[in-house]
């Protein structure tokens, strides 16, 4: 479902949103990376300040990371790509740092997205799925 320029979609302010939104992400697990430095594992620091480090690497690691992906992926789809353009190597969809968290992604799409978004969008989905799971077998 490549699209060609005359393809195009028309203009939707919520792309805009969205990438706003992945800008902050990004921002956001600068911004952690940074203060996990701060409050990093090193012999004068108490425990608390090792739990304090352990838990903002986490919170990046796994809630923004998911998220990240999640609006990237919402992003592309909104752009008119197709699944495989997007994450074209293979994923194992049972493992969970690679799961695409994909009532996030239908979340992301119904409130950036058009009314012809939101109905196409689960089409899409399924097609990823279908991908997904021919690579992983």
């Amino acid at each position: 479902m490549m699209t060609t320029e005359s393809e195009r979609r028309p203009f939707n302010p919520g792309l805009t949103k969205l990438k706003v939104k992945i800008k902050s992400l990004a921002d956001e697990a600068k911004i952690i990376r940074h203060e996990e430095k701060k409050w990093g594992p090193r012999r004068e620091r108490s425990f608390e300040h090792m739990l304090l480090h352990d838990s903002l690497r986490d919170h990046r690691r796994l809630d923004v990371r998911s998220e990240a992906r999640a609006a990237h992926l919402a992003y592309a789809y909104l752009k008119g790509r197709d699944y495989i353009q997007v994450e074209n190597h293979l994923r194992d969809p049972n493992d969970s740092k690679h799961m695409v968290i994909w009532h996030e992604v239908s979340r992301l799409v119904k409130k950036y997205g058009t009314h012809e978004d939101r109905v196409s969008y689960e089409y899409w989905e399924k097609d990823a799925k279908r991908y997904i799971d021919g690579q992983n077998r």
